[in-house]
């Protein structure tokens, strides 16, 4: 008998949730915006060397990354390095605000780099999940037949590794 596949909304758990770690970033990103141009002193989780472990998008991502595991673990690494990023290139522009010093244009475009590679791989993520959503009978939970060739081969590649 074919394994169900939980349909209590879960299909678009993933969606719902991967849109709130885009959503986080969004909103953070606006944030550094409104301290950039009026000229405030940025809070702890902006510019902090560690900054990457206190903000609202890495706690929701340590918090879900078992799923992005799950799909892809090197794009998952790729992920958490690109948001490692952003926040180093921001900690860098940020401390030499502070200082009065000028910001190179060499460091706004490593910074905005890191942003494009961060967005970038959330598509990516996203478009997995979608496509994960839509193998799957939203109303009996069962497995569609789309994929079923490429599920196999993975299944069989791992039952000979064991």
């Amino acid at each position: 008998m074919d394994q169900l596949h939980p349909t209590k909304n879960s299909q678009n758990a993933a969606l719902i949730e991967i849109d709130e770690g885009i959503r986080l970033h969004i909103a953070w990103a606006q944030k550094v915006f409104q301290y950039l141009v009026l000229k405030t002193p940025a809070e702890p989780q902006f510019s902090a060397k560690e900054s990457h472990l206190l903000c609202h998008f890495g706690k929701w991502f340590q918090s879900n990354r078992a799923k992005f595991e799950k799909i892809n673990p090197d794009k998952t690494q790729e992920l958490e390095q690109a948001h490692y990023f952003v926040h180093h290139h921001l900690h860098h522009i940020f401390s030499r605000l502070s200082d009065n010093q000028s910001v190179e244009a060499v460091l706004v475009s490593q910074y905005q780099k890191s942003q494009s590679d961060l967005l970038e791989l959330l598509i990516y993520f996203r478009t997995q999940f979608i496509t994960q959503s839509l193998q799957y009978d939203p109303l009996t939970g069962l497995a569609l037949r789309y994929g079923m060739e490429n599920q196999f081969s993975a299944l069989r590649q791992s039952a000979e590794k064991n």
